[in-house]
């Protein structure tokens, strides 16, 4: 069976450690896997992965909008008429958003004949105006959907029950692990390669920089916390939020000497270094589906603090493999921080951590599961 995944934001945005995931899995279960995706994308081909650059510069800033657009229109049509020329069996598509790009996408993969798969990554953006819209054409006509966990299964039907959309059978398939991918290094030398002290405790936060991710909230509960033996290092860029504001926080509130700020891109091999130096990640989030980051610190084997919402505590038991707070309160982070920094030898919590990454999220058993997903969606031919 041959199959095309179509994911054009690949390297340019961490989707290439999925994307590299997924496919090892499916060929594992039987699979030959066409992957479509950015030239930002890291080669990584070979057993039975053929992977096609074609959507070239879509996210080029110094290329107009536009212009960008019918790049994106091109690699699409471009990787179609390839799949067809292969004789892949269907398209396995990955959406985190559902506007007018994702239905021209739809739009286009059915006029050549194909039938779909989406992957929903997340369900909160399938919400109000045009997106209500195109998510309903999107969703109602695929053939199956896979999301990751029973939280945004629940909440993918009640929204489409409040809609009156359809939806085709949705199945439940988690996210699998980095540890393919983890190279750990030594915690000494990853932190005097980022500047980061050697003789604190490290708290992490990692990854895009947004109001729903809870940065203000952690940078609260650190204006409660008495103890000076930890430092906070926030790694990663902004979208949709300004930074100017939390570095004012940051100073006005006498926090400058427990914050280093990384406000950037971080490349894929800087990645490592950066969870290297980690003693635990903070991951204060306000809603999540499913959190790429949280695997991948597990991945690490390092500790996650998580707040008490269901996208982690599906995953996160308190003071088993994790600890966990009461989601949108700085005093209740700030207590649980105290008593993780607390804590001299955090590495009692590894063993539950490994267990889980290995053998809950393991891309062999999730590649299964998708090609019994696509077998159901053939025979139904």
């Amino acid at each position: 069976m041959k199959i095309a995944l179509i994911e054009p934001v690949g390297g340019h945005g961490g989707m290439n450690y999925y994307d590299y995931g997924l496919a090892k899995g499916l060929v594992t279960a039987g699979c030959e896997v066409n992957w479509y995706t950015c030239n930002s994308t890291t080669e990584l081909s070979g057993n039975s992965i053929y992977i096609y650059k074609f959507f070239l510069n879509i996210y080029s800033k110094k290329i107009p909008t536009p212009v960008r657009g019918l790049l994106y229109f091109f690699g699409l049509l471009l990787s179609l008429v390839h799949a067809k020329f292969c004789s892949c069996k269907l398209v396995h598509l990955h959406f985190f958003h559902y506007t007018k790009l994702e239905w021209l996408t739809v739009k286009l993969v059915r006029i050549f004949g194909f039938k779909y798969v989406v992957t929903v990554h997340d369900v909160q953006s399938f919400i109000g105006g045009d997106e209500n819209k195109y998510g309903e054409y999107i969703l109602s006509n695929a053939s199956s959907l896979i999301v990751h966990n029973n939280y945004s299964l629940d909440s993918l039907k009640e929204k489409a029950s409040s809609l009156s959309i359809h939806l085709p059978h949705v199945y439940v398939i988690p996210h699998g692990n980095y540890l393919s991918f983890v190279q750990k290094k030594d915690k000494q030398g990853s932190r005097e390669k980022l500047g980061i002290p050697k003789n604190k405790k490290v708290l992490l936060f990692f990854g895009q920089i947004k109001k729903v991710k809870g940065l203000d909230l952690l940078l609260e509960a650190l204006t409660r916390i008495e103890r000076d033996d930890f430092i906070l290092v926030v790694a990663g860029k902004v979208w949709k939020d300004d930074w100017e504001g939390y570095q004012e926080y940051i100073a006005k509130r006498g926090l400058s000497n427990k914050v280093i700020s990384h406000i950037r891109y971080i490349a894929d091999d800087e990645v490592d270094d950066y969870f290297s130096s980690a003693d635990c990640v903070i991951l204060p989030y306000r809603e999540i589906f499913q959190s790429g980051v949280l695997l991948m610190a597990m991945s690490y084997f390092v500790v996650p603090v998580v707040s008490n919402i269901r996208g982690m505590t599906d995953i996160i038991e308190h003071e088993k493999n994790g600890f966990v707070f009461e989601s949108e309160s700085a005093h209740s982070l700030a207590e649980t921080l105290d008593v993780v920094l607390g804590i001299d030898d955090l590495s009692r919590y590894q063993g539950a951590i490994s267990d889980d990454i290995q053998n809950k999220f393991d891309w062999n058993q999730i590649g299964l599961s998708t090609v019994d997903v696509y077998k159901n969606i053939i025979k139904s031919d």
